[in-house]
């Protein structure tokens, strides 16, 4: 014979008051519950006032992202980004780059450089006797002419 609260709330999960199994049935609260998406859940989850939640331990930093039943946040990788609260990554978009791991957002690429695909790294300079100014997300022409022997220009005007 069980006796409710004889097994522990597994990782990913919890669990309101003891329960019967430590084998999931969701909407059966008596076995473990998967934590919500967005949010994580170590052993034994409470949220910060003690109770059992489908929130568990806390919700997904920035920079990670939680799908439904984490034990722990998974780190974004360079190219991508999670928001708080994210259960997926998002890819950075052109004109935008995340050049490190765990970016809770994409920075916007820097003037005299392009960011043409998505997911970038490393913003590419501008070639010699091209700018980007910030009214494109590629890198064009000096104006008919102009020339420069510079690379990576921020203006039309910067010769």
């Amino acid at each position: 014979l069980l006796h409710r609260g004889m097994y522990p709330c597994p990782n990913g999960t919890f669990c309101v008051g003891g329960v019967e199994s430590n084998v999931t049935v969701e909407g059966n609260f008596t076995t473990p519950q998967p934590c919500s998406q967005g949010y994580y859940c170590r052993i034994n989850s409470n949220n910060t006032f003690g109770a059992p939640t489908p929130t568990g331990t806390a919700i997904c930093p920035g920079g990670y992202y939680c799908p439904r039943g984490t034990t722990d946040p998974n780190m974004t990788i360079a190219g991508w980004f999670s928001p708080p609260g994210s259960n997926h990554p998002f890819e950075c978009l052109p004109g935008t780059y995340a050049p490190n791991p765990g970016m809770a957002a994409c920075l916007p690429c820097p003037l005299g450089h392009e960011c043409v695909e998505e997911k970038t790294i490393v913003p590419v300079p501008c070639g010699i006797s091209e700018y980007r100014d910030g009214d494109f997300i590629g890198c064009q022409k000096c104006p008919g002419g102009t020339w420069s022997n510079q690379s990576a220009l921020p203006h039309a005007s910067d010769r």
